[in-house]
């Protein structure tokens, strides 16, 4: 085969022996020369066996079975710029299969500079081209396994959900079922006892109301005696009389039971009028609870609270009370009646902390005011205060500070569920520690229907997996 006249310069390698297509065969890749008309010069072997002899053909009728220029030739980008450029080309073998080409392609110059003709080296790349193209299907199957994988993610954070809430009510069932029970089994015990307690001591009452009026009767008749017995005294053959009379009031120190059985009397009294009050209160408090709301006083809810936990700070604090003008509240009285007595106990426990057996008292301030149509009660002590670590745990159910015996840890987690859930208000607290805290409850006045429960419990475990699933 003749070689054109420019391009015959690159047969044969000066200095040695060998012509340079001796060495160009010997190459894996396959090399093509095409002049400027894009017609086939020159094939080495590689090129030869993979294509066929295609010389004096145009490359793109050779290699791609094209009847016009390819798109993206490289030939073309090189001719054009006078840059080597590299291409991923399509090509159909000598056999009529698809092949896939990484073609070198750059310029051939003659002496002058000007290119007379571009050179391609050619890489076959089809087991590469397919490897990606398997990595690319791969990647689309494991995209779609991936938002499947999300999807079933999602499912599975739905269902840990729906499992949470489950958990948290039940929980929360429990709890307000051991609640009642209790409350129900104290409130019997409580009836029967203020039942017990009250018919003696009206007896007793009635009985110092009858001696008090005996005790004044008999002081007016002592009186007439006196009289009697200094009228008496005139005569002096009376006198051995007057004076037995004399003597005998002495003994019996007459003018001291006079001074003193009065004040003996109003005493007791007024300790019969303690126990009513305390039997009274018992009574009040332990009533059974109706199925709706009813409008309540809740000063006089609190007055009860503060008599009946009296043995718990008589001895450890003194009672400021600030009751304001507030209008009744639509709640359920009972479960109000225990929220209060919860709070009442714990700052009786938080100042007993401080102030131990020193024989000093701290102070329980029992304020309500009432702004529109919510009712705000405050409980505070001069306690130890709540530390900053536990602040955000104090409402979890089974969580105390309390040493074993002292607090079940339920106190505060079922004030909140009554006051939030049940009664649609709020129950914060302001602590500094050393100095004490403070309980405010507000309430809705016309009552507001149960929320739904989301204590910090159990249900905690069933978050943390949640959550590790979702990162």
């Amino acid at each position: 085969m003749s070689q054109p006249p420019e391009l015959s310069g690159i047969a044969t390698m000066p200095g040695l022996e060998i012509e340079s297509t001796q060495i160009l065969d010997t190459l894996p890749d396959g090399i093509t020369i095409q002049d400027r008309d894009f017609t086939v010069v020159y094939q080495n072997r590689a090129m030869r066996s993979a294509f066929g002899d295609t010389c004096g053909m145009k490359c793109y009728a050779a290699y791609e079975r094209r009847e016009s220029q390819c798109e993206g030739c490289g030939v073309s980008r090189t001719f054009q710029t006078g840059e080597p450029t590299l291409v991923l080309r399509t090509a159909f073998d000598a056999q009529g299969g698809t092949s896939y080409w990484e073609n070198a392609c750059f310029p051939i110059r003659d002496q002058t500079g000007a290119i007379i003709a571009a050179a391609e080296v050619c890489r076959n790349v089809t087991d590469r081209v397919g490897l990606e193209d398997e990595v690319k299907q791969r990647n689309i199957e494991l995209g779609q396994l991936n938002t499947q994988l999300q999807t079933r993610t999602a499912e599975l954070i739905e269902t840990f959900q729906r499992l949470e809430h489950e958990v948290e009510q039940r929980e929360r069932m429990d709890i307000e079922l051991r609640h009642a029970q209790k409350l129900q089994a104290v409130g019997q015990l409580a009836a029967g006892i203020a039942h017990e307690i009250n018919t003696p001591t009206q007896f007793v009452g009635d009985n110092i109301h009858f001696l008090a009026d005996g005790f004044n009767e008999m002081q007016g008749l002592i009186r007439k005696y006196r009289q009697i017995i200094e009228t008496l005294t005139a005569d002096p053959s009376r006198g051995p009389l007057v004076r037995q009379v004399r003597e005998a009031e002495e003994a019996a120190d007459l003018a001291y039971l006079e001074e003193n059985i009065p004040s003996a009397l109003e005493h007791t009294r007024d300790g019969v009028s303690r126990i009513s009050c305390i039997v009274s209160a018992m009574k009040e408090f332990a009533h059974p609870d109706q199925r709706e709301k009813s409008a309540a006083d809740l000063n006089r809810a609190l007055q009860v609270a503060l008599t009946i936990a009296k043995s718990e700070y008589k001895y450890v604090a003194d009672i400021e009370t600030e009751f304001g003008e507030i209008p009744r509240v639509m709640c359920h009285l009972s479960d109000m009646n225990q929220v209060f007595l919860n709070l009442l106990v714990n700052a009786a426990h938080a100042i007993s902390d401080v102030v131990g057996n020193s024989g000093t008292k701290g102070i329980i301030r029992v304020r309500t005011t009432s702004s529109g149509n919510t009712v705000r009660i405050d409980i505070a002590d001069t306690g130890c205060g709540i530390p900053e670590s536990v602040r955000e745990r104090i409402f979890e159910p089974f969580f105390t500070t309390k040493e074993v015996g002292r607090g079940s840890g339920q106190g505060l987690a079922v004030a909140r569920s009554i006051v939030v859930d049940k009664h649609g208000g709020s129950l914060t607290f302001e602590s500094n520690v050393n100095r004490g805290a403070t309980f405010t409850i507000r309430l809705p006045v016309d009552g507001l229907p149960a929320t739904p429960v989301t204590p910090a419990s159990l249900g905690a475990t069933v978050r943390a997996f949640r959550a590790s699933l979702a990162e």
